[in-house]
C-alpha cells in the first residue's frame, strides 16, 4: 500500500501514460478517418470516462455511436440514449482514479474499487485498495507464476535504481 503515493506514481512514469496513450488513439482515429481529439476532449469535460483499463463508461459508447452514425449518414433521432440504456456496464468491476493520479489530472478520485458479483459475493460491493490488493494477490497465487508479465512492470524490475527507490518505499524507509 505504501506504493501508492505520488512520488511513487511519478517516479514509474504514470503520468507520462496519459500523453502516450492519448497520441495512440489519435492515431487509430487517424488511421480510421475518426476524429477522436474532439470526442476525446468532450469524454474529459465529464470526468473519469473509464470503469478499467479495457471498459469505457456508457456516455462514451453513446458517443461513439452517435459520432459512427453520422459518419454513415444513418439519420437518428435525437435523444439522450443514456436515459434509455442500461448503465451497469455487465456485473464487470469498476477501478477508481487513485486519488494521487485523479489530484494531477483534475477529475474526482477514490481508493473504492466496484467488485463484480460472482463466487461468494453475490452481489456487486466495494471495496478498499488493502481489500483489492489482498484479494489480487490471492487470485495470482492460483495462476502459474509465467503467465504473470507486464512489459512495463519488466522494465521497472530491470532499472536498479527504480527497483531500489521502490523498496525503500514499500518497506517504509
Amino acid at each position: 500500500m505504501k506504493l501508492f503515493q505520488c512520488s511513487a506514481f511519478e517516479r514509474v512514469g504514470y503520468f507520462e501514460f496519459w500523453a502516450e496513450a492519448a497520441k495512440r488513439l489519435y492515431e487509430f482515429g487517424a488511421e480510421a478517418d475518426y476524429d477522436f481529439e474532439a470526442s476525446l476532449a468532450r469524454w474529459m469535460r465529464r470526468g473519469c470516462f473509464m470503469h478499467s483499463v479495457n471498459q469505457i463508461k456508457l456516455h462514451v459508447v453513446v458517443d461513439l455511436a452517435r459520432g459512427l452514425l453520422e459518419r454513415a449518414g444513418i439519420r437518428y433521432q435525437q435523444c439522450n440514449l443514456e436515459d434509455y440504456l442500461s448503465g451497469d456496464p455487465g456485473k464487470g468491476e469498476s477501478w477508481p482514479v487513485y486519488p494521487e493520479i485523479a489530484a494531477h489530472y483534475g477529475v474526482a478520485g477514490s481508493a473504492l474499487f466496484l467488485r463484480p458479483a460472482s463466487g461468494r459475493h453475490t452481489s456487486r460491493s466495494t471495496m478498499s485498495l488493502s481489500c483489492f490488493i489482498e484479494e489480487s494477490f490471492e487470485a495470482y497465487a492460483r495462476l502459474p507464476r509465467t503467465s504473470l508479465f507486464n512489459n512495463r512492470v519488466m522494465q521497472w524490475q530491470t532499472d536498479v535504481d527504480l527497483r531500489a527507490y521502490l523498496c525503500r518505499i514499500a518497506e517504509g524507509s
